[in-house]
């Protein structure tokens, strides 16, 4: 294990990003435009302007930056979702990268 002289104890470091992401739910189809926050080895923070139900799963396109590296797709499951400023803070653990 490493030794960790900061305050938070996560087994991945997380990667600040402001980028956009698209969350497609999985039973209703319905597609709602994000902004992805931060990612990491099995997680990431998502903002939305829609909630999402805490437990449900849905697959989620993080656009790439640069042109010639595809977009991130995967599947992941909602652990918290937390109203904030008219936003909701959605944090995920990856299930699948697709």
């Amino acid at each position: 294990m490493l030794a960790r002289d900061y305050q938070e104890k996560r087994n991945f470091i997380r990667m600040q990003m402001d980028v956009a992401a698209t969350i497609t739910l999985k039973h209703e189809g319905a597609l709602i435009k994000a902004r992805c926050l931060d990612l990491s080895g099995n997680g990431m923070l998502i903002m939305s302007p829609e909630p999402v139900t805490e437990g449900s799963m849905f697959n989620i396109v993080i656009s790439s930056t640069r042109p010639n590296l595809p977009p991130l797709e995967a599947e992941v499951k909602t652990m918290r979702c937390i109203e904030k400023d008219g936003q909701y803070e959605i944090g995920v653990i990856i299930e699948d990268i697709n």
